[in-house]
């Protein structure tokens, strides 16, 4: 071995001879970081912790029972199994403060005490765009 190449490897020797205070330090930027992304950057766990902390804020807001609650917790949680509240469109999120502000498609079902998604999305026909067929006359 050269003298460069025992340098290079007692460097970084060294590095990993310390790495409790910088594995600590890169875990806390990462969760910082992790923190401060858009919501359809941040990953299952962390938007089910958002979304339970917004139903805690919401039965506050509208004075609902507990059970109410939970059932709102037990539908987000089915919501993200089934791929829904992936979109920023479909939850407003404010990534500096790392709170959820609204759900808008959100709907309490009175009559059947179940929450559901309104879907938000305007789909344009593909009927509209195509060209319209010309008759051909004998």
């Amino acid at each position: 071995m050269t003298t460069r190449e025992e340098t290079l490897l007692d460097g970084s020797l060294n590095e990993i001879i310390q790495p409790n205070q910088t594995i600590e330090d890169f875990l806390d930027n990462e969760k910082i970081q992790n923190r401060k992304e858009a919501w359809n950057k941040l990953d299952r766990t962390t938007k089910l912790q958002k979304l339970h902390h917004f139903a805690e804020i919401y039965g506050k807001e509208k004075a609902l029972p507990m059970k109410e609650v939970k059932i709102l917790k037990q539908f987000f949680k089915t919501s993200l199994e089934k791929r829904k509240l992936q979109k920023t469109k479909e939850v407003v999120y404010d990534k500096q403060t790392g709170v959820i502000k609204s759900v808008p498609g959100l709907m309490y079902n009175n009559t059947s005490n179940q929450y559901t998604l309104r879907n938000m999305d305007k789909k344009v026909s593909t009927l509209k765009s195509l060209t319209p067929t010309t008759n051909k006359s004998p």
